[in-house]
């Protein structure tokens, strides 16, 4: 498995680039992993014949696990206990206690780093 990167200041710009995805009319819940001190999203983004290349999106940092709402307008990040606000991008924020994916994510990720 190959990994692409896009590293974000902090979680809300990470947060910010995640909403600009999604379509204003159908407010889906998106998923971000916090994870052995990481907020992170990915998605597969392509493959060829022998390997798969996954698109990560990392900043530093922890949420609590739940669902949040996430204001992009004053950049605020609310726990909430419902997605009930329809001016918010709502996300689950989940904390595996094992991810292979993102142990192998943030590995190359970190050894890209201290070669730059």
């Amino acid at each position: 498995m190959k990994f692409e990167f896009e590293y974000m200041e902090t979680p809300e710009d990470l947060l910010m680039s995640l909403s600009a995805g999604f379509a204003m009319a159908m407010r889906n819940i998106a998923t971000v992993y916090s994870y052995r001190g990481y907020l992170s999203y990915y998605t597969p983004a392509m493959s060829d014949a022998d390997e798969l290349t996954m698109f990560v999106t990392l900043t530093r940092g922890e949420l609590a696990p739940g669902l949040i709402d996430f204001d992009s307008e004053n950049r605020r990040i609310e726990h909430v206990k419902k997605a009930t606000n329809p001016e918010a991008y709502h996300f689950l924020v989940l904390r595996p206690q094992i991810s292979t994916v993102l142990d192998k994510a943030i590995y190359d990720f970190e050894k890209s780093r201290s070669q730059s």
